[in-house]
């Protein structure tokens, strides 16, 4: 059976790095003293947080919609989309890089936590 509830917690979770990532440097230049508060080690340290829960609330989520689904579309879009988050957080240490990656990864994942939880075949999937 499928949980939705982790892919709300996938797009919710999803939601706050995108929030992280586009207000952040907003307002650290509006406001120079956020800056100090969320300097580059507390950001990335940030971004590790994250990227720990994303992990494993992903993959039961879009794992069970793939077994439910018998379709691996949303599990490999998601799957994308983690490796770009990881790749941002291990390699591209506070750079415009990181921030591509992982906007770019975050996205895709939220993207494939709504497919699989408005996926039409989940309701025949579940009716029979």
């Amino acid at each position: 059976m499928h949980h939705p509830h982790l892919d709300s917690a996938g797009v919710t979770l999803s939601g706050i790095c995108l929030v992280h990532c586009l207000v952040l440097p907003l307002l650290a230049t509006l406001l120079p003293a956020s800056g100090q508060i969320f300097d580059d080690s507390t950001n990335h340290l940030i971004h590790w947080v994250l990227l720990g829960l994303a992990l494993p609330i992903s993959i039961m989520a879009l794992g069970r919609g793939a077994r439910v689904l018998r379709a691996r579309i949303w599990l490999t879009i998601g799957s994308v989309g983690l490796a770009l988050m990881t790749i941002a957080v291990v390699t591209a240490h506070a750079s415009a890089t990181e921030e591509h990656l992982t906007l770019s990864g975050v996205v895709l994942l939220a993207g494939a936590h709504l497919g699989n939880w408005f996926d039409p075949r989940r309701r025949r999937a579940t009716a029979g």
